[in-house]
């Protein structure tokens, strides 16, 4: 968990699920952008410089949804090869959230909406973004791993 608290010279950016209790943070992105127009997005974007992946993480949040994300709040992250910028990485953490969080939410205007989902319903909503919804699917597959090896 450390890698991602530190500055990584490759890093590109950051972007992943917040839980609000149970349901998911998600906006819908405009029609002004380049990379998927209208489709439902997860926190997160481009790094600026010396930023460690929670450090852009943590002020995208705040920038998108205000909300104050701590390191205690994250519960997983991965890391993965850049979509847009090859030979850069980019990271997907998972923070959770009490839901009395949702009252916090004050949205940034980055997008159309704000929504809260259950992961099922962004999965299966084809208005995901297709790599976050591999990263996703790549999370649950993880976590359900991990209770198995707890459970032996």
């Amino acid at each position: 968990m450390d890698e991602f608290f530190k500055v990584d010279p490759l890093q590109s950016g950051t972007k992943g699920i917040i839980f609000v209790g149970d349901m998911m943070l998600v906006c819908r992105r405009d029609d002004k952008t380049d990379h998927f127009p209208l489709k439902l997005d997860f926190p997160g974007g481009g790094s600026e410089l010396n930023e460690s992946p929670f450090d852009t993480f943590k002020r995208e949040a705040m920038e998108e949804f205000g909300l104050k994300i701590k390191p205690s709040d994250i519960i997983y992250f991965r890391k993965y090869p850049s979509t847009l910028f090859p030979g850069k990485n980019t990271y997907f953490p998972v923070a959770k959230l009490p839901v009395t969080e949702r009252n916090n939410v004050t949205f940034g205007g980055e997008g159309t909406e704000w929504l809260l989902m259950s992961v099922q319903e962004y999965l299966h909503n084809t208005d995901a973004v297709p790599f976050l919804a591999e990263r996703t699917r790549d999370y649950l597959e993880n976590v359900k791993n991990q209770k198995l090896l707890k459970a032996q």
